[in-house]
């Protein structure tokens, strides 16, 4: 939801800026600052090296990585540092290393029956996987990018042909 919402206070700030409401694009490029320097301090895990949710008030991790990992990049909150992070993870296979990635959730916490050929029943959604795409575009990882692009398409196109719908 951070990542989302980070996104949406940035371009709310250039649409501001682009319609000359220009103390509206400061207050809305302040808001996406402060959110972007909680969202490094409160969400980053040193450890994992990844993003997670976080239950603030109990102090508890959610440490399951799942599509969301991604997003990040996405909404270009991830660091030139940790960017190289998220290449690991797509071709890790118990993490996005998979036939169909990137998964809606890493190998090793997904369920067996969401795994292989089950791609269009939860192990993969192309639409959460195009922000991936968007966010590898954004740090240069361009031949990443078009791989998964390429992949995405592929597994959309043989589905089609198979099942006559998507």
């Amino acid at each position: 939801l951070n990542c989302y919402l980070l996104k949406e206070e940035r371009v709310l700030a250039a649409m501001a800026k682009e319609l000359g409401r220009h103390d509206e694009a400061g207050q809305w490029q302040k808001a996406s600052e402060k959110r972007a320097a909680t969202m490094r301090d409160q969400l980053w895990h040193d450890q994992d090296r990844v993003y997670y949710g976080r239950d603030l008030l109990e102090d508890r991790w959610a440490r399951v990585m799942d599509i969301s990992t991604f997003f990040p990049m996405w909404c270009n909150l991830a660091t030139a540092d940790e960017a190289p992070r998220f290449l690991e993870l797509l071709h890790d296979p118990q993490a996005f290393g998979t036939d169909y990635p990137v998964a809606t959730l890493a190998v090793k916490h997904m369920p067996e029956r969401m795994r292989g050929q089950w791609h269009w029943r939860g192990a993969n959604w192309v639409e959460m996987t195009w922000l991936a795409i968007l966010g590898l575009k954004q740090y240069g990882f361009f031949d990443e990018a078009a791989r998964l692009t390429e992949i995405n398409c592929r597994m959309a196109f043989d589905t089609l042909e198979k099942t006559s719908h998507l």
